[in-house]
């Protein structure tokens, strides 16, 4: 199964700490036919989003200078992204910490790793007007 995005592209952004795998992150949706731009911090996201609003924002919750859970709290109370899917990318797996990333907001929450079918997926699942599920 490959998923195909209608035109226009859906704007993803990506917000990881880590260099290596916000560049991994973007090339694969970017491969996909996505339009991603990707962010190092709750900052620099911010900042993006207000230049452009995403369709959704795949959020990596260990961020530097705020974490996921304050930046998709901070993305909820701006009237551009109240309801713009968030997809919390997660190393840990305790329940607790799952259901924080939920209460903060994020409409799903992937397990790291994970892979870039998975993520594709959920990102068809949250934004279904913007793909086609071809075979």
């Amino acid at each position: 199964m490959v998923l195909n995005p209608r035109r226009p592209s859906p704007r993803v952004l990506v917000v990881d700490d880590d260099a290596a795998t916000l560049e991994m992150w973007r090339q694969c949706l970017t491969r996909s036919g996505v339009d991603a731009t990707g962010a190092v911090n709750a900052t620099d996201a911010l900042r993006k989003v207000s230049d452009t609003p995403p369709h959704a924002v795949l959020l990596d919750m260990g961020l530097p200078d705020r974490d996921g859970y304050d930046l998709c709290r901070l993305l909820r109370e701006r009237p551009d992204t109240h309801r713009t899917p968030i997809i919390a990318l997660t190393g840990t797996t305790y329940p607790a910490d799952i259901q924080r990333a939920r209460d903060a907001g994020c409409n799903a929450v992937l397990l790291k790793p994970c892979t870039a079918e998975y993520v594709l997926l959920e990102l068809q699942r949250v934004l279904p007007s913007h793909f086609r599920v071809t075979a």
